[in-house]
């Protein structure tokens, strides 16, 4: 039931949008995926599935873009901080007093 009622949802959003050409998009991609993923029995495997639909409509029609979005596993930004902030290089010379959240740095000598 969850699965018609968010087929139902892709194809009204497919029909409204804007562009002519990622509409035809959308309802092809729909069409298409729920056709690959009819045989699914697994009722884990089908909320799954039905989890990710729902959010990739969502950041669908919250973007303007329907195209699936690349999912980032790393690489660069805020990823790499935790680990920097838990093992800093310390100058010589001198040394972490305060190691609550700020960083307070004292000379050695």
């Amino acid at each position: 039931m969850r699965a018609l009622r968010l087929y139902r949802k892709i194809i009204r959003t497919g029909i409204q949008w804007k562009d002519p050409t990622e509409s035809k998009w959308i309802l092809l991609e729909a069409s298409k995926l729920f056709r690959e993923n009819a045989g699914v029995r697994d009722k884990e495997k089908i909320d799954e599935l039905i989890l990710t639909g729902e959010e990739r409509l969502a950041v669908a029609v919250w973007s303007n873009i329907p195209y699936a979005r690349p999912v980032h596993m790393g690489g660069g930004g805020s990823e790499g901080l935790s680990s920097h902030k838990q093992n800093p290089i310390v100058a010589k010379g001198r040394k972490r007093v305060n190691a609550s959240g700020k960083t307070v740095w004292k000379n050695a000598f």
